[in-house]
């Protein structure tokens, strides 16, 4: 069985892996996607600092609640962080996601955020998926 490791197919109890495995009677083998795996310690530090969500598109404190928004907020200032930014030879390949934030990565490395990029909506926040939520708050930055 092929799919993304969120809960919703992994759990042991109600997970569809699961419920496929008592369907069948038999054990199944699970590969699964982790690539939302990373996002968990941030998005528990995020949870620690400000507070809980109230649904999967909601903050309760201020800093996730200005992130609705935050395209409409104008760009500061900010100093440089020097990194190595590896070359990405087909920017085709990436998600909406990804590329908006390699270009906030660029940005940061070179000290200066086109108004291009500081205006563009990086879309809906989903706690359930997608990295959305980092990139919006290192957008705001």
């Amino acid at each position: 069985m092929s799919c993304d490791g969120t809960s919703v197919n992994t759990g042991v109890k109600g997970g569809i892996i699961r419920n496929m495995e008592l369907i069948l009677n038999r054990p199944l083998q699970w590969f699964l996607c982790q690539l939302h795996a990373n996002e968990l310690p941030l998005r528990h530090l995020f949870a620690h600092v400000d507070g809980t969500t109230t649904g999967p598109r909601s903050f309760t404190d201020e800093i996730g609640k200005s992130l609705a928004g935050c395209e409409k907020l104008p760009a500061i200032s900010f100093t440089t962080i020097e990194c190595t930014l590896y070359e990405v030879t087909n920017k085709k390949d990436l998600s909406t996601d990804q590329l908006y934030l390699m270009e906030i990565c660029v940005a940061i490395n070179y000290g200066h955020c086109r108004e291009s990029l500081s205006k563009r909506n990086p879309g809906k926040v989903y706690h359930s998926s997608g990295p959305q939520p980092r990139t919006q708050f290192t957008g705001s930055m």
